[in-house]
């Protein structure tokens, strides 16, 4: 559903609380966002904005420099930016160090936490055993087979839709492995692209995984959540199955201080607070 509050409208909230706050305004793209960023942000400096998406937060926050607005900071996911060579160069306009934060959180210790909380340890050993593979291992791998074929829609206009995949039609429940034929055919139906060849799209794929880039900013932090769900439930869990929420609200609290500490985000974020004296965004 789209979101009723417009950019200007946010931009308009902004400058109105500007009266009663007069430390730093975090702008993010939506609740994930926010319930990260709480327990690191000291309430009383910064206050953190939603701004209902990636598209309205790079809207707000043209509009807000145009007015010459002090003391603000975005932050966004950084999606496929990086990997097309279309981010912004702004230094109030910061960027996730991988594709999202749940791939940050994944590229922390946090993970084990969480996987620790739900998996089953006799099972989780089993699982390494029959596959080969860490379940670390097993999920980035699938991740990344339906993140290529994310990146190659937006690399070439497919416009293909991954909304409310039915992840069985190509997931390996037991191995966490992705068919790849299976997955172009439920995301073309998904899309009603049946126009495009199948063939030809597994082709693209291969080449663009022969281009140089971090895994991590192509797997996608919805893929991960998925891939979770269906692994504590069924691969390396004896849990009813897990809600999307559930599982995401459950990387948040795993995630410490210490290991944004030594992420190129932290690193952004502290150098604007250098740069814009009086405004802070951690304690």
């Amino acid at each position: 559903m789209k979101s009723l509050r417009t950019p200007i409208i946010i931009a308009n909230e902004v400058r109105m609380h500007r009266q009663r706050h007069s430390g730093t305004f975090l702008l993010v793209e939506g609740l994930f966002d926010r319930l990260f960023f709480n327990p690191f942000v000291d309430r009383s400096i910064c206050e953190i904005v939603t701004c209902d998406g990636k598209e309205n937060l790079i809207a707000t926050h043209e509009i807000l420099r145009d007015f010459g607005f002090p003391g603000f900071i975005c932050i966004a996911d950084s999606n496929c930016d990086k990997l097309q060579g279309c981010t912004l160069s702004e230094s109030d306009f910061i960027y996730t160090d991988h594709h999202d934060l749940e791939m940050m959180i994944f590229n922390s210790p946090a993970i084990n936490d969480v996987i620790n909380a739900y998996a089953n340890p006799e099972r989780l050993i089993a699982f390494a055993e029959n596959t080969g593979a860490t379940i670390i291992e097993s999920l980035q791998g699938a991740c990344l087979e339906i993140g290529y074929l994310r990146w190659l829609s937006i690399r070439e206009d497919l416009q293909l839709d991954f909304k409310n995949l039915r992840y069985s039609r190509f997931l390996n429940k037991p191995t966490l492995r992705v068919h790849l034929e299976n997955l172009i055919i439920s995301v073309l139906n998904n899309s009603s692209r049946q126009d495009l060849d199948i063939a030809n799209i597994c082709d693209q794929i291969e080449q663009l995984k022969q281009i140089t880039a971090d895994p991590l900013d192509i797997c996608n932090g919805h893929d991960l959540i998925e891939l979770l769900k269906i692994a504590f439930s069924r691969s390396i869990g004896n849990h009813s199955r897990q809600s999307m929420e559930s599982i995401e609200r459950s990387l948040i609290p795993a995630y410490r201080m210490e290991y944004l500490n030594t992420t190129q985000l932290h690193q952004d974020i502290t150098s604007w607070a250098s740069c814009n004296p009086g405004y802070l965004v951690f304690a």
